[in-house]
C-alpha cells in the first residue's frame, strides 16, 4: 500500500527555520583568533590584524591583569547589591476615552500579539437555581460559537491561526482574551468580537457541556484538597449568591434561551481597562480597540454594587470524613482588605513563620526537626476587592494531626511573644523584594500588571514605593500582625480524614484535636450552601 506523508505548515516553516542556521553559521565563528589543529586550540592572526607581539605590548600599555581570587567556601562569596526599579506604568498607559484606558508594551522580538480586556462589571446568580446557569455561561460563550459562526468552523478557525480566544464572567470583573500570531490579529479580534457580541450557545455544545459540569459535581469531592477547599470554605463563610452551588436537577434543565437572557449586555462598555503586549504598531493598535470597543453593548461607567464574601466568625474544629492515610490540615481566619496598613508587616511576618520555604519556622520545626510533614506553610491573602484570609496549611499522617497543629499553635505563639531575630528579618524582606522582578519578567507579564494593579485602585507609584514599604517593617510590627492575624483563639482549624482516627487522642505527645476547641462533624452532603 502506498502511503504519503503530510507536511503541516507550522512544520515546514519550523524545518525551514532549522535548515536557515546551516546555511548561514554564527558570525561568532567568522574570523576565529583560535583553531583547532591536532586536538589542541591553537592561536592565529587575523588578515591585518597587529602581530602576536604588538598585540601583547598594547593590552600591557593600556589594561592591567586582574588577579582571581577564588573564596574559601560558597559562603565567601560576595554579591553585588540588588538594585532593581521597576517599570513605570504611565510610560506604557494610554486612553481610549475617559473611561478606557490600558497599557501597551510593544515587543517585536517574536510575532505574537496577546491582549486582555477587563470590565467592571458583576455577574452573580440572583437565585440559587441560577447558580448552574451562571457557571456553564463563561465556556459556552467560547464553545457555542455564534449567529454567524457555528462552533466546528470557529474551532478549526483558531486552529489554522494557531490562535486563542476566551473570556470569563466574574464576581467583581469580566475578561476577555485573545492570544495569536501578529499577522492575524486583525482577524482574530474580529472573530473575538463575533463570539462575545454575538453568541450563539449552539445546543449540541451545551448538552456536552452540561454533561461535563454535572460529572465535575459528581466527583468535585472526590479528592481529599477539593475536599479540604469545600470543607473550608463552608467553615468560613455564610451562605449567599457567592457560595451558591449548582444541583444536578438545575444543571439538566439549562436551555440555550436560559443562556442568552444572562448574556445580554455581557461585555459592556463602561470601565475598561486592557493589556496589550506583542508584536504590533501602537498607532495601529490603538484604532483596531476604539473599533472593538464602539461595537460592544454601550453603557455607563457608574460604580455597581458588590457582593462580597460575609464570614462567618466561629472559630472551632472542623472534620470531614475521608479514607485517608494523611490528614489535610487548613487553619484560617479573616485578614484585611487592601489598601490596608498592616498588610507589608503581615506578609513579613507570614514569610518567617511560614512562607519562606525552607528557612521558614514551621518548615524548620514541623518538617526538618519533627518529619511530620512534606511542606507546610503560611500566607497572608492580598486582595483589593473584599476582605482576604490568613492561613497555614500542610499535609501529615492522620495519627499526627493534632500535634501538628499543637507545633503550629506553639510557633505562632513564639514569633508574636519574642518576635523575630535580626536575620529573619533581613532574610524576609530581601526576599520578598527580589521576587518584584518575576512580575514583569516578559512583556505580557508587564502589561497585564499594570492592568490589573489599575483595576484595583493602586497609584501609579505601587510598585517603586513597594521594596521601601517593605523595609520600614520593624520587628514591633510583626509581633503585633503575628498576634492579630494569625491568633491561636480566632482560627477556624479545618481538617479531612478518616474521623474514628482523628479524634482518637494522640497519646506519644499527650495531644487531640478537641483540646483545640469543639469539634464539629461535617457531613460531605452538607456542604452544599443554598
Amino acid at each position: 500500500m502506498k502511503q504519503t506523508m503530510k507536511i503541516t505548515i507550522p512544520f515546514l516553516a519550523f524545518a525551514l527555520l532549522a535548515g536557515c542556521n546551516a546555511l548561514f553559521p554564527s558570525p561568532h565563528t567568522e574570523g576565529a583568533d583560535y583553531v583547532m589543529k591536532h586536538g589542541k586550540l591553537q592561536k592565529v592572526s587575523k588578515p591585518g590584524a597587529a602581530a602576536p607581539d604588538q598585540q601583547t605590548a598594547l593590552a600591557t600599555q593600556t589594561t592591567k591583569p586582574a588577579v582571581a581570587t577564588i573564596p574559601a567556601s560558597y559562603g565567601q562569596i560576595a554579591y553585588p547589591t540588588f538594585q532593581y526599579v521597576a517599570p513605570y506604568p504611565k510610560d506604557f498607559r494610554v486612553a481610549i476615552t475617559d473611561s478606557i484606558t490600558g497599557y501597551l508594551v510593544p515587543d517585536r522580538s517574536l510575532p505574537f500579539v496577546r491582549l486582555n480586556i477587563y470590565f467592571n462589571e458583576t455577574t452573580l446568580p440572583q437565585a440559587p437555581d441560577q447558580a448552574a446557569s451562571i457557571a456553564i455561561l463563561s465556556p459556552m460563550f467560547r464553545k457555542g460559537g455564534s449567529v454567524k459562526i457555528a462552533p466546528t468552523v470557529l474551532d478549526d478557525s483558531l486552529e489554522l491561526l494557531a490562535a486563542g480566544i476566551g473570556g470569563d464572567l466574574g464576581a467583581f470583573n469580566s475578561v476577555l482574551s485573545l492570544n495569536c500570531l501578529s499577522r492575524d490579529f486583525s482577524t482574530t479580534l474580529a472573530l473575538l468580537e463575533e463570539v462575545f457580541t454575538k453568541p450563539a450557545f449552539d445546543s449540541t455544545r451545551l448538552e456536552l457541556q452540561k454533561t461535563i459540569y454535572l460529572q465535575n459535581l459528581l466527583h468535585k469531592y472526590d479528592r481529599p484538597p477539593e475536599l479540604l477547599a469545600g470543607l473550608s470554605r463552608w467553615a468560613m463563610y455564610q451562605s449567599g449568591p457567592r457560595m451558591w452551588n449548582a444541583k444536578p436537577e438545575e444543571v439538566k434543565k439549562i436551555h440555550a434561551a436560559d443562556l442568552g437572557k444572562l448574556a445580554q449586555n455581557r461585555f459592556a462598555t463602561g470601565r475598561i481597562i486592557f493589556a496589550v503586549s506583542g508584536d504590533f504598531d501602537s498607532d495601529t493598535m490603538k484604532t483596531a480597540l476604539r473599533g472593538l470597543f464602539s461595537h460592544l453593548p454601550q453603557k455607563p461607567s457608574t460604580p455597581q454594587a458588590r457582593q462580597t464574601l460575609v464570614f462567618k466568625n466561629k472559630p472551632g474544629i472542623y472534620l470531614s470524613d475521608k479514607v485517608a492515610t494523611q490528614a489535610q490540615v487548613s487553619l484560617e481566619q479573616p485578614f484585611v482588605q487592601r489598601p490596608h496598613a498592616d498588610y507589608y508587616a503581615t506578609s513579613v511576618a507570614s514569610y518567617i513563620l511560614g512562607g519562606g520555604g525552607f528557612t521558614s519556622r514551621l518548615t524548620l520545626r514541623i518538617r526538618s526537626d519533627e518529619g511530620l510533614a512534606y511542606s507546610v506553610n503560611s500566607s497572608a491573602g492580598s486582595d483589593y476587592q473584599e476582605v482576604s484570609t490568613t492561613e497555614v496549611n500542610l499535609q501529615t499522617k492522620v495519627s499526627t494531626a493534632a500535634y501538628a497543629i499543637k507545633l503550629i499553635r506553639e510557633e505562632i505563639q513564639k514569633l508574636a511573644e519574642q518576635g523575630p531575630t535580626a536575620e529573619e528579618m533581613e532574610s524576609a524582606k530581601l526576599s520578598l523584594i527580589e521576587s518584584l522582578p518575576g512580575i514583569f519578567d516578559s512583556p505580557a507579564s508587564t502589561a497585564d500588571a499594570f492592568a490589573r494593579s489599575e483595576t484595583w485602585g493602586r497609584s501609579f507609584d505601587h510598585f517603586k514605593n513597594y521594596p521601601a514599604e517593605i523595609r520600614a517593617v520593624t520587628p514591633e510590627d510583626v509581633k503585633r500582625c503575628i498576634a492579630k492575624y494569625f491568633s491561636v483563639d480566632k482560627m477556624t482549624i479545618s481538617v479531612v480524614g478518616p474521623v474514628a482516627e482523628l479524634q482518637k487522642r494522640d497519646e506519644i505527645h499527650g495531644v487531640s484535636l478537641s483540646d483545640f476547641g469543639k469539634i464539629q462533624i461535617i457531613p460531605v452532603d452538607s456542604l452544599e450552601m443554598r
